[in-house]
C-alpha cells in the first residue's frame, strides 16, 4: 500500500520558500496506545506552504516514538502494539523506552511544494509528547523515480538515487533525504549485497498471523510488512559531496521490499522521492575508536558531533560509515538496553546479526539551535562498539527563518 506521506501534487515543485527554526510542539498520545496524531502538525505545515525541503521531528519524551504507517485500519495499530510487546516485553518505563527506540526518536519527512506530506503518525506511550520540529529548505527542486522491486528482497538504490539528483546537488556538499512512499517497504543503509528480508522475517515471523495478528485479510506477508517498514523506517538522510553519497566502504542505500506481490494496487512499483539540502559548510568527519573499559556496548559521541556543527540553526545529519554500527538518540541506559536487545543471539530482535544494526540505523538527524544540539536532558547520541568513521553534514534553516 502506498504511504499516505506521498506529496499529492507530485515531486517537482517550487524549490524553496521558507525555513523554520527548531520549535517545540506538544503531541497528545495515550498511554499504551498507538494513535494517529497528524492534526498536531497542522501549525507546523501552515508555516511551510510553498516550501520544499526536509522536516525533522525529534521526540524528546521517553517511551514515545513517531512512525509512518497505514492509517486505514485500526487493527494495524493494535497488531503493532502486540508485536512490540513480543519484541520488548514488559510494562516498565524502561521497556516502554526500548519499544520506542525500536521505532526511533528522529523522523525525517519530505515536504514538496508545501503540501503536507503527513497523513499518519503513530505515538507510543505517555500522555503528551515533547517534539522538536525543524525544517530546512532545499535549494533545488525535489526529484524522484519509480523503482521496480521485482522480488521480496533488499535492492540497492545507489545508482537510481544519483541519477535523480538535480544539477545543483552534483556540486558541493549537502544532505540527501530519500523517502519511499509505501507502508510495506522500507529504506535502510546496510552492507553491499546484504538482503535484510530473510532476517526480518525471522524477527517478524508470518506465523504471528495465526497467533495474534488481526490485520490478516491481505495475506500473510501484509502485517509483517507493515511492522518491518516501521522498524527499518521509510526515510534515509545521507551526506552527499560532489554528486556522490558519502557512504562508507561497502555501504549501500537499500530499498527493502517486504511483500511477495508488492503493495496494494501497485505491485512492486515503489515510488521514491529525493530532496537535496545544501550544507552550511564542508562535511566534517571524525574517527570513533572501539569502546573500552566499563562502558561496554556503547559510546557517547554527542560532544564530537557538537564540535562538527557548521550552522547556528538547522539540522545535523550524522552517518556512521559502518553498516554494523547503530546510532541512537537516547540516554546511556536506553542505549545499553537497545544494544543488548539487538545483539546477535539476544532474542527476537537480535535473531539476525545484520538486521539488528539496520533497525537501530547508522544515520540520525538532530536539531541545532544557536549552535547547540537540541537534546533532552539526559539524552545524547550514542554509538555501537566497533571502530568506525563518522560523517557529519550540517544544513541550515537559512535567512529569514519562520519560527512557530
Amino acid at each position: 500500500r502506498r504511504s499516505p506521506f506521498s506529496p499529492s501534487r507530485g515531486l517537482v515543485q517550487r524549490s524553496f520558500h521558507k525555513a523554520m527554526q527548531p520549535s517545540h510542539i506538544k503531541i497528545p498520545v495515550r498511554s499504551g496506545r498507538i494513535d494517529i496524531v497528524d492534526n498536531a502538525l497542522g501549525p507546523v505545515m501552515s508555516k511551510l506552504r510553498g516550501s520544499t525541503g526536509m522536516l525533522n521531528l525529534l521526540v524528546q519524551t521517553p517511551g514515545v516514538a513517531l512512525t509512518v504507517n497505514e492509517n486505514c485500519d485500526a487493527s494495524v495499530r493494535s497488531d503493532m502494539l502486540a508485536a512490540l510487546d513480543r519484541l520488548a516485553p514488559g510494562a516498565t518505563p524502561e521497556a516502554a523506552e526500548l519499544k520506542a527506540l525500536l521505532y526511533g526518536k528522529s523522523l525525517n519527512l519530505p515536504v514538496s511544494g508545501g503540501e503536507p506530506p503527513v497523513r499518519h503518525l503513530a505515538g507510543r506511550e505517555a500522555g503528551e509528547a515533547d517534539v522538536t520540529a525543524t525544517f530546512v529548505p532545499s535549494s533545488a527542486k525535489a526529484g524522484g523515480f519509480t523503482f521496480s522491486a521485482n522480488r521480496r528482497a533488499s535492492h540497492s538504490l545507489d545508482e537510481q538515487v544519483l541519477r535523480a539528483l538535480p544539477g545543483k546537488a552534483k556540486t558541493g556538499a549537502g544532505v540527501l533525504l530519500v523517502h519511499e512512499q509505501h507502508t510495506s517497504a522500507s529504506l535502510s543503509v546496510s552492507g553491499d549485497g546484504v538482503d535484510l528480508e530473510p532476517g526480518m522475517s525471522t524477527i517478524i515471523p508470518e506465523s504471528w498471523n495465526r497467533e495474534f495478528f488481526t490485520h490478516t485479510m491481505e495475506g500473510d506477508d501484509d502485517m509483517p510488512g507493515h511492522l518491518k517498514s516501521s522498524l527499518l523506517g521509510c526515510s534515509a538522510a545521507v551526506p552527499i559531496e560532489a554528486g556522490q553519497l558519502r557512504l562508507g566502504e561497502g555501504q549501500r542505500l537499500l530499498l527493502n521490499e517486504h511483500r511477495n506481490a508488492g503493495g496494494w494496487g501497485g505491485g512492486h512499483s515503489r515510488k521514491v522521492s529525493c530532496i537535496p539540502i545544501p550544507a552550511a559548510g564542508p562535511l566534517r568527519s571524525f574517527r570513533c575508536e572501539a569502546a573500552k573499559g566499563d562502558r561496554g556496548a556503547v559510546r557517547d559521541i554527542t560532544q564530537l558531533v557538537q564540535e562538527s556543527i557548521a550552522a547556528q540553526d538547522g539540522l545535523a545529519t550524522v552517518l556512521a560509515q559502518d553498516a554494523s554500527v547503530g546510532v541512537a538518540v537516547c540516554s546511556e541506559g536506553g542505549a545499553h538496553a537497545l544494544a543488548a536487545a539487538t545483539s546477535p543471539g539476544s532474542g527476537s530482535v537480535g535473531a539476525d546479526a545484520v538486521c539488528g544494526p539496520a533497525i537501530v540505523g547508522c544515520s540520525k538527524v538532530l536539531p541545532v539551535a544557536q549552535g547547540r544540539l537540541q537534546l533532552a536532558q539526559g539524552s545524547g547520541l550514542l554509538i555501537g562498539t566497533a571502530a568506525c568513521d563518522v560523517v557529519v553534514g550540517t544544513t541550515s534553516v537559512g535567512d529569514g527563518a519562520a519560527s512557530l
